[in-house]
């Protein structure tokens, strides 16, 4: 909740452990966060979809993992699941765009 109402372009990553598809895709996401991370403007967050205190707005979306929620200025406005970073990435870029945070 925090970092949904502190950044303008948030993406949660929810995962589990034993999530094989999840665990390929750390370092790509890490290079994600490097290539687009900025203060106050974008942050991705991971959230594990087993805790026992998962975001409360989200554990109902939660269909599948890995599972990424888009938020802007605190709105959950996209949902995507699967393991295509490139999907995530062509997300994050478009809402960028529409936001003119290019």
């Amino acid at each position: 909740e925090q970092f949904i109402s502190s950044y303008k372009v948030v993406v949660v990553d929810n995962y589990a452990r034993w999530c094989g598809p999840c665990k390929m895709i750390v370092e790509p996401l890490n290079a994600l966060f490097q290539k687009y991370h900025r203060e106050g403007i974008f942050i991705l967050v991971k959230e594990n979809a087993e805790s026992s205190l998962p975001n409360r707005r989200l554990r109902e979306k939660i269909r599948a993992v890995p599972c990424f929620h888009f938020y802007v200025n605190g709105n959950l406005v996209d949902t995507v699941m699967g393991a295509d970073v490139s999907v995530v990435e062509q997300k994050i870029v478009q809402l960028f765009q529409q936001n003119g945070l290019n």
